[in-house]
């Protein structure tokens, strides 16, 4: 929470088990504090689907 208070990071990786199983942005959590209070688990809050890249592909990939 101080991360993204203080702005110095907007996105965080979700890890279970070291395996990658969701995203959470700043403002999903904004948005979660607003509606629901800073109790809710990451997991419901996390998105599930997302974007991903490979270390070897292009930025136009």
């Amino acid at each position: 929470m101080e991360l993204i208070l203080q702005g110095l990071q907007a996105d965080f990786p979700v890890l279970e088990n070291y395996r990658l199983v969701g995203m959470l942005t700043e403002g999903d959590v904004l948005l979660a504090l607003h509606k629901r209070g800073a109790d809710v688990p990451v997991g419901q809050v996390m998105r599930r689907q997302f974007v991903v890249a490979r270390p070897e592909e292009t930025l136009v990939e």
